[in-house]
């Protein structure tokens, strides 16, 4: 995933124009909402270091893969927090699954918060299914953006205590006993 940059209007006015990909939100978006909506996110990259970016197909970075990523770091009420949009074409493909994972691994990754969210609308079962499958559970409700939505959290996990180093069986066998005057 890499920031938006002014060229990605035509990829992103697509998207946002999409009444399949935006039918959880009031309504689509128009052109003119979209090259404000770009200018909004480079601000919050300025900002607050963080804010959508759009997912790169990652066998062909020149190939720009349908998708977009926010980070709601630092929301008291929430935690960190990240969330995707795929377009159409990639609906039901699984890359919402997989985006999603990288960009909950990422946080947890560059962040030391203990808690990564979702906020998925309660109509989007789609989305709801994600957040399941990415171990998330149901951990409250926010209103965002004057719109209702389930906050979805999983918790950083517990490194995992690795057990000492146990010689394999074959190492513990008693080796023959030599002679003190036997030499190496």
């Amino acid at each position: 995933m890499r920031e938006l940059e002014t060229s990605d209007l035509d990829v992103v006015a697509g998207m946002l124009a999409d009444r399949e990909v935006m039918r959880h939100w009031p309504r689509p978006y128009t052109r003119d909402e979209a090259i404000d909506w770009i200018a909004r996110q480079r601000a919050r990259y300025v900002r607050h270091g963080h804010g959508y970016r759009l997912a790169v197909d990652s066998q062909d970075r020149s190939r720009r893969r349908p998708g977009r990523r926010h980070d709601h770091r630092g929301e008291p009420q929430t935690g960190a927090g990240a969330g995707l949009h795929p377009a159409t074409r990639a609906l039901g493909e699984g890359y919402a699954t997989e985006a999603a994972a990288a960009v909950r691994d990422h946080g947890f990754a560059t962040t030391t918060h203990d808690r990564i969210v979702a906020l998925v609308r309660p109509v989007n079962l789609p989305s709801q299914g994600v957040a399941r499958r990415l171990g998330m559970r149901p951990a409250g409700l926010i209103t965002y953006s004057d719109l209702a939505h389930v906050i979805f959290a999983v918790e950083r996990p517990v490194p995992e205590a690795h057990p000492a180093r146990v010689p394999p069986p074959d190492a513990l066998r008693a080796a023959p006993a030599r002679r003190a005057d036997a030499g190496p």
